[in-house]
């Protein structure tokens, strides 16, 4: 193992027998760390850049995916994260034992999905972040938040073509929470908010 490689570790689950499984689940990623050398912090939003002397990362990230007979189908994917600064220090102070701005402590996206007969369909997700600090300092916290989406639509195929008609609703309930955050800002720009409930509606044409 070299310093600054890349380190993968896979596990694969198959199945050897004649029946089928209807219910897949992947696992991807063990418990595990990383430091990290000469790790590179964006500052003001990325319009420049110091460099950290070693930063390290740990966590585990799952995804499982289930598909019943009654065409009902779920998928899951989350990781939890715990990152911070060994060594780092630069001209507005030493952050040697802080949290790494920027990296939330978990993240979630859940999906629970149904698709009926004649081309129906309807899907509920679930998006969720952990809180984390947008500065590395950590005096800025950025809440934790999860917010709610609703997708229904109706889906045919005709020789040459197939159409889907959907429309959904995104932050079902409508949750106040930042969505992106300029990491490191000047004069306390931070954070930009998430769109409030809002609706689309839409139209997707595939040929082949």
């Amino acid at each position: 193992m070299q310093e600054g490689g890349v380190t993968e570790a896979v596990v694969s689950i198959a199945n050897k027998g004649a029946q089928v499984v209807p219910t897949p689940v992947a696992i991807v990623g063990i418990p595990g760390g990383l430091e990290v050398r000469h790790d590179i912090i964006p500052f003001n939003g990325g319009q420049y850049y110091m460099t950290a002397g070693k930063t390290r990362r740990a966590g585990i990230e799952l995804g499982g995916e289930l598909q019943t007979r009654y065409n009902v189908h779920a998928r899951l994917a989350a990781n939890v994260m715990h990152s911070e600064y060994i060594d780092y220090e630069n001209n507005l102070g030493t952050f040697d034992g802080n949290k790494n701005a920027g990296v939330p402590d978990f993240a979630l996206d859940a999906r629970l999905g149904y698709d009926g007969p004649r081309g129906l369909y309807a899907e509920g997700a679930v998006h969720s972040l952990g809180s984390y600090f947008a500065d590395d300092a950590n005096t800025a916290n950025v809440a934790a938040y999860g917010i709610m989406n609703l997708t229904a639509g109706f889906q045919h195929a005709f020789r040459h073509a197939a159409v889907d008609v959907f429309g959904g609703i995104e932050n079902l309930l409508d949750e106040k929470y930042v969505s992106s955050v300029y990491i490191n800002g000047v004069n306390g720009r931070f954070f930009e908010g998430g769109m409030e409930r809002n609706y689309l509606v839409g139209v997707a044409l595939r040929t082949n």
